[in-house]
């Protein structure tokens, strides 16, 4: 399995962004400056009826002129491209901002609730929480993983730190979970030290002042669209007693259950948050 990296994000970020209608439009730009360029509209430069002076040699010059002749076709096809996709992406981050006023609070009330079912359905400790986190883009080919949505004991704090993937429990699980295995859960454990996974990469020094300190496991469930991972539903705690339950095969299916509910929620978010700038 090859890991997960910002090139990896950037090309379905971009994928995400062509259209049929963007295509068949750039298709006719290459098809018309082809004809363009090998037809007639050059002999405005160079034909024996052009209104450009004998004593422009520049204009003239056969190859110029079609370079020209083509630019005339390309460089506005590429302008209504262009403006195009800015008024989409300005109309989009509106609706962005809307949408993310009314998901977020029922989002997290939901996983708050959950948070709860959890500990009294399965006998966890109030040191366990439950948070989303997403992979977002920061700029071009420059993507990090950052909690968006969380229950009510994951302090402010935290949703600044930006993970690198493989960075922490949160990349590894963005490297280690692919499209064969979208339906399992994966559980890390931190405590002892002879349980951390040997690609395991420890979070960086600036990440450390962010994260809660004491956390020694996790049990982390995938978000998929097709084929493409974008987002992963995290439990951790803070309990050594937790892990035990946190394995559970019970358990684990009523998260798996949970989430096949909201994991539509969890596309939208990743789009919202991905291309409308939050």
């Amino acid at each position: 399995m090859r890991p997960k990296n910002s090139a990896y994000y950037e090309i379905k970020f971009w994928l995400s962004n062509i259209t049929p209608r963007s295509i068949l439009f750039s298709c006719f730009i290459i098809f018309s400056s082809v004809v363009v360029g090998l037809g007639d509209a050059q002999s405005f430069f160079t034909g024996d009826s052009s209104p450009i002076p004998e004593s422009w040699t520049t204009l003239k010059n056969k190859r110029n002129a079609r370079i020209i002749a083509t630019c005339f076709i390309v460089l506005p096809g590429i302008a209504v491209l262009i403006s195009d996709g800015l008024e989409k992406k300005k109309q989009f981050e509106e609706l962005s901002r809307i949408t993310k006023d009314f998901t977020f609070p029922h989002l997290e009330t939901k996983l708050n609730e959950f948070c709860e079912d959890l500990k009294k359905s399965f006998g966890l400790s109030n040191e366990v929480r439950i948070y989303i986190a997403i992979p977002i883009r920061k700029g071009f080919i420059n993507w990090k993983i950052q909690i968006v949505c969380r229950s009510r004991n994951v302090i402010d704090r935290e949703l600044y730190a930006s993970f690198e993937f493989g960075e922490g429990a949160y990349g590894y699980a963005f490297n280690t979970i692919d499209k064969n295995n979208q339906h399992r859960t994966l559980t890390i454990q931190l405590m002892p030290p002879s349980e951390i996974p040997s690609n395991y990469k420890h979070l960086s020094d600036n990440n450390k002042s962010f994260v809660k300190s004491d956390l020694i496991g996790f049990l982390i469930t995938p978000s998929f669209e097709k084929d493409f991972l974008n987002g992963v539903l995290i439990i951790d705690t803070s309990d050594p007693s937790d892990m035990s339950k946190l394995i559970q095969p019970r358990l684990q299916s009523h998260v798996l259950d949970w989430l096949g509910v909201d994991t539509q929620v969890i596309t939208l978010l990743w789009r919202m948050t991905t291309y409308g700038n939050w």
